[in-house]
């Protein structure tokens, strides 16, 4: 039997192989409050990835700002989950493949430099990191979220997120957004591309899509099949999207009924999907020509507004979206009382020109187009 010995310092860490069953002898103290400092990196690029460690025998907390002094590095966490082979991401409140804020005990994970603002990046964290004492959480996205996956045969799922937040660029911003690192498995991954700098993003943070936009949204799969693409999650409001396949081309309504099957191949364009606005589609009597339309719902312009006409069937709580001609959204007036008859509602806050107006009421959705002359 060989013995042999070694000095741990705080933050480094060793891998050893044993053919057989062998014993770990531990001495010394241990001090379960200790700072861990890792090395500095160099700063002067962006989206550099440094590899770190949980060296404690508890959870941390990576949303926890008084555990950590975070220099240079963007707020993203990636780690690895063997259960479901794919990298989880989280990012302030949001995260794909099931990411979250917490660090499991020995785990591994990962984030990134920024690029500016020094010449390193560090990470330093200590005892107060840990779940165990009170969290104080950083800032959340007031964001409309999209969330689109990759769901292979076995039930295996990759996702990509979406948030629409107008104080948002549609260029990378790693404060934001959270770039992509392709699963290492035969999971495929699904992600959006920015169009201006080709960045492969996870979880990207954007305005809402203008007219004749478009998101790439791309496909790496590593063995041919059929896979299907979902909508999980959509909280967009007063919007509808389209998911364009490049390939057949055909274009779906992306909601949370979206299943469609997609025969790839490790040949395939990445690029073959992409998502766009829908077009919008008016329903209900043209402008200035009341009571000439068989619509339970009109919409039409009214001197200072636009009224809304509604009948017994459709009046009730109701929900009136204010968009630009392009379709972009700028007011949601939630709980609105719509009553049978005549409605009128004020655009005297906007300037003058032309509006899109939705009306949701219980029995569907009515849109129309409203010109208004202060």
């Amino acid at each position: 039997m060989k013995n042999y010995a070694t000095i741990m310092t705080p933050g480094e860490g060793f891998e050893f192989l044993t053919i057989a069953g062998a014993t770990i002898k531990l001495s010394g103290s241990y001090t379960h409050n200790a700072s861990v400092s890792g090395p500095s990196y160099s700063n002067t690029k962006a989206g550099m990835y440094i590899l770190a460690g949980n060296p404690y025998p508890s959870t941390l907390d990576w949303d926890n700002t008084s555990g950590w002094t975070k220099t240079n590095i963007n707020p993203t966490l990636y780690m690895y989950s063997a259960a479901s082979k794919t990298i989880t991401t989280y990012l302030s409140g949001s995260g794909t493949n099931g990411g979250t804020n917490l660090i499991p005990v020995e785990q591994a994970f990962m984030f990134t430099t920024t690029g500016t603002g020094g010449s390193t990046s560090q990470l330093i964290m200590n005892s107060l990191c840990r779940v165990t004492t009170s969290t104080s959480y950083m800032r959340t996205l007031n964001s409309q979220k999209l969330m689109l996956e990759i769901l292979t045969p076995g039930g295996q799922i990759d996702q990509t997120l979406l948030n629409f937040n107008e104080l948002s660029s549609s260029d990378y911003d790693g404060s934001v957004d959270a770039l992509k690192i392709m699963n290492p498995s035969t999971v495929p991954s699904l992600y959006t591309v920015v169009s201006s700098s080709g960045t492969d993003l996870a979880i990207n943070t954007r305005p809402m899509l203008t007219a004749g936009e478009v998101i790439p949204l791309n496909l790496k799969t590593i063995s041919n099949g059929t896979y299907t693409i979902r909508c999980s999650q959509n909280e967009i409001e007063g919007y509808q999207l389209l998911l364009v396949d490049k390939f057949k081309n055909t274009q779906m309504l992306v909601d949370t009924t979206l299943r469609y099957a997609v025969v790839s191949t490790t040949e395939d364009s990445l690029d073959r999907f992409e998502l766009k606005l829908a077009p919008v589609i008016l329903h209900g009597q043209q402008p200035g020509n009341p009571g000439s339309s068989n619509n339970s719902v009109s919409i039409y312009t009214s001197p200072g507004g636009f009224l809304v006409q509604a009948d017994q069937t459709n009046a009730g709580i109701s929900t009136i979206y204010i968009m630009d001609a392009a379709g972009r959204q700028l007011q949601t007036q939630s709980n609105v009382n719509l009553q049978a008859g005549n409605n009128f509602y004020s655009l005297l806050d906007y300037s003058s020109g032309v509006y899109l107006i939705r009306v949701t009421t219980v029995n569907g959705s009515y849109v129309q187009q409203v010109s208004y002359i202060k």
